[in-house]
């Protein structure tokens, strides 16, 4: 494909992307699939034309409505190549001349308005906060007052492009064979910063082509998530309730720390999300496991296992925010209603969960958002009305899981992209009192 066909193409996958009706990913996925024609190469250019607008959306809107013109797929498509690739108008003008496969040729507005940018830099300070740091203008006061002063830096790093990091699966494998196995493949990587099973590798890789992945040796997995899993303390011949298992990602990384000894129960509301769970553990070697798909949180098979649980962990439905590394798409997405109908789905999930943990149990309430709202104000509100539970610090759990200095200041977990290099997560342990 030529590069006035890889921005066609960008043009005509923005259109669908940015509806909103459908994750990015699965959008562009579909996208390719109707187009066999669209190359490897071909298809790693246009993914990231789609991706330099949604994470930059903000900004580039701002430049073109200061213009007069309107942010249509077509706008912010252009504006981006003007940005990320610092091209010329004549030169951006030269991809679109109309032939076959490539864009219509830019009209006086587009040219006058690409001609006003040259030699400036993406963000202005004349730019509102939310469109130079490429937020929603809704969520202002709650980037602020998550991040406070460090909210410029930390908008920052949520725009870039997100590492690959994988969890060693001790089932079956120990962190040292995993590096040798990925340099015998050629897979340069490092050990993570604070996870003392996880390896950052340098570059996005064909992973799932690998042997040992097939042989169940790792799982791609964030740091983020896979110290929220490891804090949470599970130990072998426990009970342990994943209420909100997805995919089982956490429900894997806690059967390893269980040693495959006990009972592990993956339990969410979606079919697909629970084979998926089930294929995983098969794969993971993971004999203390079991999945069940449940109708909600007051599903009557949860009526079973009251009092009884070690370990309840709510990794509950969330805005996503801390993961927009990975999907720059959640940042338009979710609106104020969105927000505070996630909330009181968090807060059912959070009272239906107490009520499966025993006397001296444990309460893991995660997120990965970095918004108050979902985060420390739905920990004071179960307080409120669950007094027989308490916070265990984190520094407590930091020290008996890693025997390592602890990074996090506050009683809960809240690690973010530019203090921790990793997803931005939230994570509160409680204990119900004997």
């Amino acid at each position: 494909m030529t590069p006035s066909a890889h921005l066609q193409s960008a043009i005509d996958a923005l259109q669908l992307v940015l509806a909103f009706t459908s994750p990015a990913d699965a959008e562009l996925k579909r996208y390719m699939k109707n187009r066999r024609y669209i190359g490897a190469k071909d298809r790693s250019e246009i993914t990231r034309r789609v991706y330099h607008v949604l994470r930059h959306k903000g900004s580039l809107a701002w430049w073109i409505t200061q213009g007069g013109g309107t942010p249509t797929p077509r706008a912010l498509a252009l504006m981006s190549l003007r940005f990320e690739k610092n091209m010329q108008t004549d030169s951006i003008a030269a991809l679109c001349d109309g032939s076959d496969y490539a864009p219509a040729p830019l009209t006086a507005n587009e040219t006058r308005i690409l001609e006003s940018t040259e030699g400036k830099p993406l963000a202005q300070a004349a730019m509102p906060d939310w469109d130079r740091m490429n937020y929603p203008r809704w969520m202002d006061a709650q980037v602020k007052d998550a991040f406070g002063e460090h909210a410029e830096a930390e908008m920052s790093a949520l725009h870039r492009e997100a590492t690959t990091d994988i969890r060693v699966n001790t089932l079956h494998a120990d962190r040292e064979a995993m590096m040798k196995e990925l340099q015998k493949a050629g897979m340069a990587c490092e050990p993570t910063l604070y996870s003392p099973i996880g390896l950052r590798l340098s570059a996005r890789l064909p992973l799932h082509t690998l042997p040992v992945f097939k042989q169940g040796w790792f799982e791609i997995q964030d740091e983020a998530s896979q110290l929220a899993a490891q804090l949470a303390g599970a130990k072998p011949g426990q009970k342990v309730i994943d209420l909100c298992a997805g995919a089982g990602g956490k429900s894997l990384a806690i059967a390893a720390c269980m040693k495959n000894e006990g009972r592990l129960l993956a339990l969410d509301t979606s079919e697909p999300r629970i084979t998926e769970c089930k294929l995983r553990m098969r794969r993971a070697g993971v004999h203390n496991g079991q999945t069940k798909l449940i109708a909600s949180e007051s599903d009557d098979f949860l009526k079973r296992h009251r009092d009884s649980a070690d370990l309840v962990v709510l990794d509950v439905p969330c805005t996503g925010t801390g993961t927009w590394r990975r999907n720059p798409d959640l940042l338009w997405r979710y609106g104020e209603k969105n927000l505070e109908q996630l909330r009181q789905t968090q807060q059912r999930i959070f009272a239906a969960g107490a009520k499966l943990v025993k006397p001296g149990g444990r309460l893991a309430y995660l997120t990965c958002s970095f918004l108050n709202g979902e985060n420390e104000d739905q920990v004071s509100a179960f307080l409120n009305t669950h007094p027989a539970f308490e916070i265990i610090p984190v520094a407590t759990l930091w020290h008996d899981a890693f025997g390592t200095p602890c990074p996090i200041t506050q009683d809960a977990l809240r690690l973010s992209p530019a203090a921790h290099h990793c997803d931005g997560f939230f994570g509160c342990y409680l204990q119900r009192k004997s």
